[in-house]
């Protein structure tokens, strides 16, 4: 889905300009709706189904990015790590029946799925955290290689100016640091 060109603006007046642009861009939706061009008299609903894999002992697949090959189904995209896809389902408009319109097409597609990941000895888990991750599922190693995750990772570490920490107080207290953005990917659904 979308645009994959990737470039990280690094000066600041590449900076001004891109933040130019996200006003312009503003601008523009303030336009289309002060006059009425976007469409309202139909109401749809979408829905996204992300999913993990995993192997024969639950632990995280790393081979998202051959079945998603496989797939060639443009519903479908990457995520963050080598263990995740997503499911983007067609808009539906809000009438009698939408729901079950929306459930039929999420099983075609889910079918799909489970189809091409048990060909790679997986299986497709509905959920957006794994329970069985480890540290290591979390590291450099699993990120999906396509550049705009590594530029995320670049851009979400420079304005931190430090490795990702995450601090979860409860009836225990728990902080940890980690070296890469998948940290906070995998624990922030």
């Amino acid at each position: 889905m979308g645009d994959h060109k990737i470039d990280i603006t690094s000066t600041k007046a590449e900076r001004v300009a891109f933040i130019r642009h996200l006003l312009d861009d503003i601008k523009s939706l303030e336009y289309m709706l002060e006059n009425n061009l976007i469409e309202d008299d139909i109401v749809r609903i979408g829905a996204e189904q992300e999913f993990c894999l995993v192997n024969s002992s639950w632990r995280p697949a790393n081979n998202a990015v051959g079945i998603f090959e496989r797939i060639n189904d443009e519903h479908f995209t990457t995520e963050l790590a080598k263990y995740n896809l997503e499911i983007n389902l067609d808009p539906v408009k809000l009438e009698k029946g939408a729901f079950k319109e929306v459930k039929n097409q999420l099983d075609t597609v889910l079918k799909k799925a489970k189809k091409y990941a048990e060909e790679q000895d997986s299986k497709v888990i509905l959920t957006g955290i794994l329970p069985t991750i480890s540290m290591h599922e979390l590291d450099l190693d699993y990120m999906t290689p396509a550049p705009r995750y590594y530029a995320l990772n670049d851009v979400m570490k420079a304005s931190k100016g430090s490795d990702f920490r995450m601090h979860f107080n409860g009836v225990d207290e728990f902080t940890i640091k980690h070296n890469s953005v998948m940290f906070e990917e995998n624990t922030s659904k």
